[in-house]
């Protein structure tokens, strides 16, 4: 929807995902639409869906990545990195698989360029390994992935989480975490980082949420010894040599 500033945000029932609380700016999606465009602007006023056409052609898709030289490419979302904020379990779910179906259908044209990485529901361990399961065996997808983020108060290494991390080594497929902005669930160092400065919130949320997931797994049976988790997309590894050193 469009708000009184005539900016797209992301609303969801009675709750604007895109707004990060009291006293910050809100995060204007319209961007998203246009990365990878090569004139050197984007805009956060544009509409969403006036960005770049691969980003709901995957013919057009393919067509960017030759022009960058790209020969297959794992797919993670934008949007729906701001999903791991609702909290109920059930809705979390629904709308991860809508997400994932309409994934697969965007992949299916170009089976062996471009492929799925399930959106997970972690807010509840039974209904991401359902959700898991699911788009591996019926879709083909190769992986799935979650936040490095706390999910409703608990982080990546919980106990609970374990059936998760053994699905995924039973179907042989990796779990990515994949950061990205603010997105309402709690987010290290921000309140640090109070105001306008947009830029730096940002650099901040992908950097230090990334690491702190890495050392939450320290140690773990299921990180670095196992396929189980085996990807770190969007959040560079300056933070490794630092954290595992001082481990």
């Amino acid at each position: 929807m469009v708000n009184e500033e005539g900016a797209e945000i992301l609303h969801l029932g009675e709750r604007e995902l895109t707004d990060n609380g009291p006293g910050r700016q809100r995060v204007k999606f319209g961007a998203t639409g246009a990365i990878g465009a090569r004139e050197g602007k984007v805009s956060v006023w544009i509409k969403y869906a006036d960005g770049r056409p691969g980003g709901f052609d995957p013919h057009k898709r393919i067509e960017d990545m030759e022009a960058e030289g790209i020969e297959a490419a794992f797919l993670y979302p934008s949007l729906g990195l701001f999903l791991g904020a609702i909290e109920n379990p059930e809705l979390a779910a629904a709308i991860c698989r809508a997400y994932n179906r309409w994934l697969a259908d965007y992949c299916k044209p170009h089976p062996k360029r471009l492929y799925g990485i399930a959106m997970l529901p972690l807010q509840a361990v039974e209904l991401a390994v359902q959700e898991l399961r699911f788009p591996v065996r019926e879709l083909g997808f190769r992986g799935g992935f979650v936040r490095p983020n706390p999910y409703n108060g608990r982080v990546l290494d919980s106990p609970e989480y374990t059936p998760l991390w053994r699905e995924a080594q039973e179907l042989d497929v990796a779990i990515g975490i994949h950061s990205g902005a603010e997105s309402g669930q709690p987010t290290l160092a921000m309140d640090r980082f109070e105001g306008n400065r947009r830029a730096v919130r940002h650099c901040v949320a992908h950097t230090f949420e990334m690491g702190a997931a890495a050392i939450d797994f320290l140690g773990s049976e299921w990180a670095f010894s196992n396929r189980a988790v085996d990807g770190w997309p969007d959040g560079s590894i300056g933070w490794i040599v630092t954290s595992t050193t001082r481990a």
